[in-house]
């Protein structure tokens, strides 16, 4: 958890404490150096890209607003976020994002076979197999939430930066806010 809190923390800095407000534009796990003390820092700072710029994501994640219409916001840098969390819990690598997509459907109601817990767990690195479950159910809500095809649909960088300060939270209780909050997240964007 901290490695992804610490990568949201970065994201934070160059989504709100900068003027004008940066973008990365190359969030992916390869830039992304991980410390002796398992602290995460971001690389790549070249591809920053002032926030309604005509600059665009030529390295990152594609999202579909830029295809479509060469948008580059913070969006881009969630979509990304997401994607690397999705990478960081399941020990695969996606090229689009589109996998995970699929892998994670259980999230919304899809879980055929085995159960929901099942699923999570089989979606789960197996090197991860003393991870508490609260916490990974709680990522991957937060992760199928960044990689939502409407980029209106995503979390902000504020509001990962609430999940994640509940980090010193017993399991439970991460587990009730995620929930919580990420229902309330997709219910307030039907609207």
């Amino acid at each position: 958890m901290q490695i992804t809190f610490d990568i949201a923390t970065g994201l934070h800095y160059l989504h709100r404490c900068t003027f004008p407000s940066c973008a990365h534009l190359d969030i992916n796990t390869r830039n992304i150096f991980v410390t002796a003390n398992w602290r995460a820092k971001l690389s790549n700072i070249g591809s920053i890209s002032a926030l309604g710029s005509s600059e665009g994501n030529d390295k990152g994640w594609v999202t579909p607003e830029y295809l479509l219409h060469g948008s580059a916001s913070e969006k881009v840098d969630i979509f990304a976020f997401g994607v690397v969390l999705l990478e960081l819990i399941s020990a695969r690598e996606d090229i689009d994002g589109k996998l995970f997509k699929e892998s994670i459907k259980f999230l919304g109601g899809g879980a055929s076979e085995g159960g929901f817990l099942d699923q999570l767990r089989s979606f789960i690195d197996p090197q991860l197999e003393d991870y508490p479950l609260a916490e990974a159910l709680c990522l991957a809500v937060l992760e199928k939430a960044c990689v939502e095809h409407d980029p209106l649909h995503r979390p902000s960088i504020d509001d990962i930066m609430k999940v994640g300060m509940i980090g010193t939270s017993s399991s439970l209780w991460k587990l009730i806010f995620c929930i919580i909050f990420c229902s309330c997240f997709s219910l307030f964007h039907q609207f």
